[in-house]
């Protein structure tokens, strides 16, 4: 089981993440889950593909999801689904840091944006508000999918 924490800046419904989940992949709607659901599917027959846990917040990033996954996926499809999560929504969306550049990664996201670059970013406090401040310029979006298969 995997688990990918992806956060959007607009506050979006639980169903819309849903429904887009499911068709990114390529699943019935009914294969994703809440987790708790996702945990008791995996004990049971491993019927649901997608596990999917949606927070919202007035400030900072709005959409705090957590999706668990029943197969294991690749980093470029994290950053794929992400992307594709930006342009639907017209929203930045962080996911953590796939690409393993520096010496720590903890604290470090990446930023896709609705027009498809991408930019690091680091968290700005560990606290009740989830918030990041960008320190790099916004880089083309073939650039990171070119960083993540050369790993």
């Amino acid at each position: 089981m995997e688990l990918w924490e992806i956060s959007l800046r607009k506050q979006v419904p639980h169903e819309s993440l849903k429904c887009e989940l499911a068709a990114h992949f390529g699943v019935e709607a009914d294969l994703v889950v809440s987790s708790e659901e996702f945990i008791d599917s995996l004990m049971r027959d491993g019927g649901a593909q997608f596990g999917l846990s949606v927070n919202h917040a007035d400030e900072g990033y709005g959409t705090l999801c957590d999706i668990s996954l029943a197969h294991d996926r690749t980093d470029l499809d994290c950053v794929n689904f992400a992307a594709h999560l930006a342009s639907v929504f017209d929203t930045e969306v962080a996911i953590g840091d796939p690409t393993g550049e520096g010496e720590f990664s903890e604290g470090r996201y990446l930023v896709i944006l609705p027009d498809g670059h991408w930019k690091f970013a680091g968290e700005l406090a560990n606290g009740d508000v989830f918030e990041l401040g960008s320190y790099s310029e916004p880089h083309a979006f073939d650039d990171l999918k070119a960083l993540l298969q050369k790993q």
